[in-house]
């Protein structure tokens, strides 16, 4: 074998195989093949010559990981790196610093620094988020609400009131009709008018047009009874005096207000005209007050009783137990069921017979008797007619009767009674302008004459107009030509009208 050259001796290797030989030596291999035993150790000293290597490069790698794990402590404990969150679910123990109110205990940090699992999430909300205020009496702990934080707690509920979207509906125990008004009387006494309002006739200060009774007549809290005229009502009041609002029966100066009659403090009753008005009075007597130039005051002349002044008393009357006007006439209902009529006998110009006394007289300003009627329990004037209920239950009336105000089938006027066909079992009558009404035992309501201002032919004997055993009427009222109003038995005012397809309607009555 030849030798090797001094540039390419290695000392270092040749120690290295010279352990591999001396490490195979003690492993007891045997010296029979020179070659195998030379290849093995070299093997062993290359191998020698790499653990160095291997051991550096491992002890680096665990040296910067120790160095790292270091750093990552240090930055966690020093605030400078933020561990992530891996819960879907915020960690619901954990609540955002809030100042705790005065005299409230600190809260209790929860020990958890972890997300805790949903099934076991406190229902309700940490105490520091709670602020209850001071209480000056004291209060039973509410019981926390599982389903919602948003319910209110049954200690706090308020106390209902009346909500102001809805308005209460009074029951009316009375109902008057004007020419364009109408006026109901609620059970706590107040009064409320709706309708034209040119005059104040609503009375309730001001001159606006009002098309449901919502707003009460100024001052009047005590109403008994009340009326309306052509452009102004009446009402009286639980002291036995009469006060009025609207046109000043007789002149040309009117109030928004209500305003007394002077020289009445004993009226049960009110009734108004055209322009005019009188009242019942508690021993049976009647005083009127207004436009008397046709003699409907009943005093014996013939002449205004206006701007307010006292009321005078009709003529030889004493007994009345009823009253009632139409434009410009006036009948009394006594109490041996005799009717007495004073005032004009038609227009002015025209005689209808609306006093029911036979004559042709234009006017009158003293009462006088119907002819032929008796046994009367109820009269009704309106316009230039009047009728009566008997007590057998037939109707009668007399005066203007073009339209069918009469109800007889003839369509002519008569200054005598004629009787209204196919009635007579009447309980109740009101008279409007042109037409008349009843309601019959049944509680059905029946009409005739001009119902629709003139749009359709006018009835000239009676045509049932409403009936319905749940709105039977206890009092009705007419007014103009188109409609009538009645209070039902549960105190509810309904209207509608004639010569149409309506039905009745319902009258809100209040604020």
């Amino acid at each position: 074998m030849a030798a090797m050259s001094d540039d390419r001796f290695d000392p270092a290797f040749e120690q290295r195989l010279a352990g591999g030989l001396t490490d195979l030596a003690d492993e007891a291999t045997q010296p029979f093949d020179p070659a195998q035993i030379s290849r093995a150790a070299i093997g062993r000293a290359g191998a020698r010559s790499r653990r160095p290597s291997a051991a550096i490069w491992l002890q680096s790698v665990v040296a910067v990981a120790v160095l790292a794990v270091a750093l990552v402590a240090v930055g966690v404990a020093g605030g400078f790196i933020k561990l992530p969150n891996n819960d879907l679910h915020p960690n619901p123990s954990f609540v955002p610093f809030t100042p705790a109110p005065s005299g409230s205990p600190a809260p209790i940090a929860s020990p958890s620094s972890h997300a805790l699992p949903p099934t076991i999430v406190p229902a309700t909300p940490s105490p520091i988020a709670v602020v209850t205020p001071p209480l000056t009496t004291p209060a039973p702990t509410p019981v926390p609400t599982p389903t919602s934080s948003l319910e209110p707690s049954p200690s706090s509920e308020p106390t209902p009131t009346p909500s102001p979207t809805i308005a209460p509906v009074h029951a009316v125990v009375g109902m008057a009709v004007g020419a364009s008004h109408a006026c109901a009387l609620a059970d706590d006494g107040r009064i409320f008018c709706w309708g034209y309002n040119d005059m104040g006739q609503l009375g309730d200060g001001t001159q606006e047009y009002r098309d449901s009774p919502t707003v009460p007549v100024v001052g009047i809290a005590d109403a008994t009874a009340i009326a309306a005229g052509i452009r102004f009502s009446c009402a009286v009041r639980s002291d036995g005096s009469v006060w009025c609002w609207g046109e000043d029966p007789g002149s040309d100066s009117s109030s928004a207000v209500p305003w007394q009659v002077p020289g009445i403090d004993d009226a049960t009753d009110v009734t108004a005209g055209g322009a005019f008005a009188c009242a019942l009075r508690s021993g049976g007597g009647i005083a009127c007050w207004g436009n008397g130039q046709a003699g409907q005051l009943g005093n014996g002349v013939f002449e205004n009783n206006s701007g307010v002044p006292a009321a005078q008393a009709v003529v030889g009357i004493d007994n009345a137990v009823a009253v009632s006007a139409g434009w410009a006439h006036a009948c009394a209902l006594l109490a041996d069921g005799t009717v007495q009529c004073w005032g004009a006998n038609g227009d002015g110009a025209n005689v209808y017979g609306s006093l029911g006394d036979g004559s042709s007289d234009v006017r009158r300003s003293t009462p006088a008797p119907v002819v032929g009627l008796d046994s009367a329990v109820a009269i009704s004037a309106g316009g230039w007619t009047a009728c009566a209920i008997r007590a057998d239950g037939t109707v009668w009336c007399w005066g203007y009767g073009e339209q069918g105000d009469l109800g007889d089938g003839n369509g002519t006027d008569s200054s005598t009674p004629v009787q209204v066909t196919g009635i007579d079992d009447a309980r109740l009558l009101a008279v409007g302008d042109f037409h008349g009404c009843v309601t019959r035992s049944d509680g059905s309501t029946w009409c005739w004459g001009d119902t629709a201002w003139g749009s359709d032919p006018p009835t000239l004997t009676p045509v049932e107009g409403h009936k319905s055993a749940t709105l039977v009427p206890v009092q009705i009222a007419t007014g103009g030509r188109q409609y009538m109003m009645f209070i039902d038995q549960r105190g509810r005012a309904w209207w509608w009208g004639f010569g149409t397809a309506q039905l009745p309607e319902r009258w809100r009555v209040g604020p």
